[in-house]
């Protein structure tokens, strides 16, 4: 699997290239804000992070400084959602909005926790990590990840990962409904070679060993992640269980901009131009 962590590794050089700054730590855990400008969007860390005898939680929100424009409202919005969509206050007050998503993570773990004593004695702890971060920018575009890490016992923990594309003139989430002719026969054989490529393998019957049923092989289904528009094409993201067992990883691949082109519609080409 030679593409087993590319999407993780390039949202890796992203946290990489920003110099965040983690603030002062209180008994309990840690909170920060650290400003740094990274192409034309600036953006800001909140940092929120809790480790107690139960287990480690944090989330961190990497989020447009402006709160004016409708794009940073627009990923303030997707934020909270992909969060439970349950913080009342404003969406610009993003520590308020960690601090609201990080109580309601420790209380849930906290209540697992004291049903499942077992973790006290065999030493292992509960995890819940939450990151959210810019990942690509064009004048057109801007592309988060949104990761979730956690381990709640059991043989081994879950690993989560999404993302999402914005139109920066006015936020618009770009969504599959750019995408024309996903189930001819040509664009099929274009999802099916960067499978093949993510499997490091090159026969369709190997495809076929890959996948959890054959029905996806004869009928590759777009990712429930929407299209992320990165450096070099358009990214697919399947998470664990979507088409692969848990042992697959996250099959992941990029299909060109000049492949893909002819299969967008007016919208989605427009976001490349």
């Amino acid at each position: 699997m030679k593409k087993v962590f590319l999407f993780m590794a390039l949202a890796a050089a992203s946290v990489n290239s920003c110099d965040e700054l983690m603030s002062s730590a209180t008994e309990s855990g840690k909170s920060g804000s650290d400003v740094s400008a990274t192409d034309s969007i600036q953006i800001a860390t909140t940092l929120r992070e809790v480790e107690d005898s139960s287990g480690m939680y944090s989330i961190s929100l990497q989020l447009p400084v402006d709160q004016k424009s409708a794009l940073a409202k627009a990923v303030n919005e997707y934020a909270t959602e992909m969060m439970g969509g349950t913080f009342e206050g404003e969406y610009t007050d993003t520590t308020a909005m960690a601090d609201h998503y990080l109580k309601g993570i420790i209380d849930e773990y906290h209540e697992m926790y004291g049903e499942v004593p077992h973790f006290a004695v065999d030493g292992m702890k509960l995890l819940d990590n939450i990151k959210m971060f810019k990942v690509y920018e064009t004048p057109k575009v801007v592309t988060y990840e949104y990761t979730t890490e956690t381990f709640t016992g059991g043989a081994h923990g879950g690993f989560y990962s999404v993302g999402q594309t914005f139109r920066r003139s006015d936020g618009r989430r770009i969504g599959w409904d750019i995408l024309q002719h996903q189930y001819g026969v040509e664009f099929q054989e274009m999802l099916k070679h960067g499978l093949k490529e993510y499997f490091d393998i090159g026969s369709d019957d190997e495809l076929k060993g890959m996948l959890l049923s054959e029905d996806n092989f004869y009928t590759i289904p777009l990712p429930q992640c929407p299209p992320l528009f990165v450096k070099d094409g358009v990214m697919f993201v399947y998470n664990q269980y979507e088409i692969a067992p848990y042992a697959a990883g996250l099959p992941t691949f990029v299909i060109a901009y000049d492949k893909i082109r002819q299969y967008l519609n007016v919208t989605g080409k427009r976001l490349l131009e």
